[in-house]
């Protein structure tokens, strides 16, 4: 990729390669969601109203039907989930501008 792409090249997959490119996936859409997934479990944060959080064991449920953030024998993944959320918006530097800024401040 050019020094002026962001992100990953895909190239190896669209040529039917397996494996994967990031061990991570931060995504976020406008201001009001942001979430974070490894090769395990998705976490996914929405700035509605009121705010909600899923998280989703994609190996047991890839159709992420069933929303396991409440269930306190989540609480270990939900605390490392949110951690690595909060290391992704930190690297690519998620949080400068006013409008990715309402997001992590709800007082905005």
């Amino acid at each position: 990729l050019p020094p002026s792409v962001e992100g990953k090249s895909f190239a190896a997959a669209a040529a039917g390669h397996r494996g994967s490119s990031r061990e991570v996936l931060y995504f976020a859409y406008t201001h009001l969601i942001r979430g974070v997934q490894d090769d395990r479990y998705k976490l996914i944060r929405y700035r509605l109203a009121p705010d909600q959080t899923q998280l989703f064991d994609l190996q047991s449920d890839p159709h992420e039907t069933v929303n396991l953030y409440s269930l306190p024998e989540y609480a270990p993944v939900r605390a490392r989930m949110e951690s690595l959320l909060l290391e992704q918006r930190d690297q690519y530097e998620d949080t400068p501008t006013p409008f990715t800024a309402a997001f992590w401040d709800p007082q905005q």
